[in-house]
């Protein structure tokens, strides 16, 4: 059955809607589906409920007139269909983890929590791209030999330093399973704006080594550390990655009961990746979430 049309209306109508009152009674009529069916199909296909949707577009919309706007805050609430300013203060610490009073004044947009607008593009790439329910593994250490790039710009910059590392692989001595590593990395530089105002993007690019081994010049060491990491498969062309992690950073984090944890993400590319535009290309997606010890 092809569920995408429905559903993008569903979608379609949210967005006009979104400073209004929204009924299920009204999503359910606007698909063409039942209630009942509506609910399940919307948790399905996206992977959150359309209540959590609904709420965290109201969220992006205030976030961005906070930064982007000099309106009161109690006005902002309100034309986004919050019915107070404790309720819409409550609401978005919950995502945020600032009042809206303190983001404003920070300046900065968040990644995290920031529930994208879904359209057929988005809605097709989540019910064909991407798991939708991560599984769990607990790693030990991995050692990586690679290099690194900082740009603010990395769909320029990436595949050149793909290329570059493409091209030093030969004589370095990786191990023989011929998996390559990108990690994103966050060290404490990477917390602070350009002058532009743009945010800096740092990426490590490599394949496992043997620790023991002495690198090429120009070749880096870097040890990614051992613990428990949700694991999402990536389907499609890497050109489609920034929508499967707009979905882990914009929807899975904000309605799993995982607690993440502060090391750094990264993407495992294996065998199942069949080049930078191939449809049928897989990629691995190591988030890092905190042991059941840790949140205790």
């Amino acid at each position: 059955m092809d569920y995408l049309a429905p559903l993008t209306r569903t979608a379609e109508y949210i967005e006009k809607h979104l400073n209004e009152k929204i009924t299920l009674k009204d999503l359910a009529k606007v698909s063409g589906y039942s209630v009942y069916h509506l609910i399940r199909i919307f948790d399905a296909a996206i992977g959150e409920t359309i209540g959590s949707y609904i709420r965290k577009r109201r969220l992006a919309v205030t976030a961005e007139a906070l930064l982007n706007t000099e309106k009161r805050v109690l006005d902002i609430a309100l034309e986004s269909g919050f019915g107070s300013s404790e309720a819409f203060s409550r609401s978005f610490k919950s995502v945020y983890g600032l009042s809206p009073y303190a983001y404003r004044k920070r300046g900065e947009a968040r990644y995290v929590g920031f529930e994208r607008r879904l359209d057929r593009i988005q809605l097709c790439h989540r019910a064909c791209g991407i798991t939708l329910q991560p599984r769990f593994v607990t790693l030990g250490e991995i050692h990586l030999a690679g290099i690194r790039g900082r740009t603010t710009a990395p769909d320029t910059v990436l595949p050149r330093l793909w290329d570059r590392w493409d091209c030093l692989r030969a004589g370095v001595p990786c191990l023989e399973d011929g998996r390559s590593f990108g990690v994103c990395e966050t060290p404490a530089e990477a917390a602070c704006l350009e002058a532009d105002g743009s945010v800096p993007y740092i990426e490590f690019v490599g394949a496992e080594t043997n620790p023991f081994l002495e690198l090429p010049e120009g070749v880096l060491a870097k040890t990614l550390p051992g613990g428990r990491y949700a694991v999402f498969t990536h389907t499609g062309p890497a050109a489609t990655l920034p929508q499967t992690y707009d979905y882990i950073w914009g929807s899975w984090t904000l309605t799993t009961d995982e607690v993440l944890d502060d090391r750094e993400d990264f993407e495992v590319y294996d065998s199942r990746f069949l080049g930078p535009e191939c449809p049928d290309s897989q990629i691995n997606i190591y988030i890092p979430v905190r042991s059941c010890e840790m949140r205790k």
